[in-house]
């Protein structure tokens, strides 16, 4: 069982790190427009157009000809009435010019959390496309300096925009963070899991076993992904799979998961630790052959693995 994060250090220190609740910073329309909105007159009226950027509102006024609604132009500040119009009798040049700007793959954007950048020059249609995707989940680790946490989403162009089908804020105890130092593999040099790192989930395996959705995890609602071989991705190199060990093949009335004292249940949920995947006990045949998982990654980051261990097989039944 292992589960795989990079992380991304900044330069910045905060003084503090919690994990609170957050919330949007965004903009009150009915504290800043007030009476403002109904004294706006003919002239303020805009067309939902190329490169207008802003917010909607509430609905200020309707008549024979549609609704106005209130905005406001986050591109310089102007407060407006916006007028949405059917495209029943629009030119088809202008209706291209339209569709083209609704184009899902335009869905470009940043996202960012204070001084830690989470997404750049994103894609979701593209991403998509290219693993074969139903939807995306991004999952970041984020120490918060204060009691705030604000996360900003902003499209790469005018031309582009930003969207969000939902945003999941969890408490996460520190089961990552290490102020002492991790070791590099193959090097003497240290590298220093703190509050001024962001950590991005990119991996979560369930060794030998199923998949394992949120609600079947210890309470942090982390979904685990089994470690076979998946359409889009293949994990175990080649065709030598091992022997899976699972709840099935094991007797359940000899084999009780513990954690120890200093090991607290939210490392990992039991489900992990019931199944696992290993090459048999005959020498002849495991000296002969490796199991081998490959992960895709991207490259300039450094990236913390961690490994879950638990002896299930009641043939074993003492250390070493």
């Amino acid at each position: 069982m292992a589960d795989v994060d990079p992380e991304v250090v900044t330069t910045a220190q905060p003084t503090k790190r919690t994990f609170k609740k957050f919330s949007f910073r965004g903009v009150d329309l009915d504290a800043l427009f007030g009476s403002l909105l109904m004294s706006l007159s003919s002239s303020s009226l805009h067309l939902l157009a190329e490169g207008f950027r802003g917010m909607l509102g509430d609905e200020i006024g309707k008549g024979a000809y549609g609704r106005v609604y209130k905005g406001l132009d986050l591109e310089n500040g102007d407060f407006v009435a916006i007028k949405p119009v059917s495209l029943e009798n629009i030119a088809q040049e202008d209706l291209n010019i339209i569709t083209n700007r609704l184009n899902t793959t335009n869905d470009r954007f940043f996202i960012l959390s204070g001084f830690f950048t989470l997404l750049w020059n994103f894609s979701t249609a593209q991403t998509i496309k290219a693993l074969s995707y139903a939807y995306i989940v991004k999952e970041y680790l984020i120490a918060v300096d204060g009691e705030t946490l604000t996360i900003k989403f902003t499209p790469s162009t005018n031309s582009s925009y930003a969207f969000v089908n939902g945003i999941e804020v969890i408490y996460v105890p520190d089961i990552y963070y290490n102020d002492t130092g991790l070791k590099l593999v193959g090097q003497d040099s240290l590298i220093f899991v703190d509050n001024t790192t962001a950590l991005k989930n990119v991996y979560r395996i369930n060794m030998g076993g199923n998949d394992i959705s949120p609600s079947g995890d210890t309470g942090l609602f982390r979904s685990w992904n089994n470690d076979q071989t998946r359409p889009d991705q293949p994990y175990l190199y080649r065709q030598t799979f091992g022997v899976p060990i699972s709840p099935m093949t094991i007797d359940p009335s000899k084999t009780i998961i513990t954690y120890p004292k200093d090991t607290r249940t939210y490392v990992a949920t039991k489900n992990v630790y019931s199944t696992t995947r290993w090459m048999g006990s005959n020498p002849q045949i495991n000296q002969n052959y490796n199991l081998t998982w490959i992960f895709i990654v991207d490259v300039g980051f450094v990236y913390l693995v961690r490994f879950h261990f638990c002896e299930v097989q009641a043939a074993i039944t003492e250390i070493n």
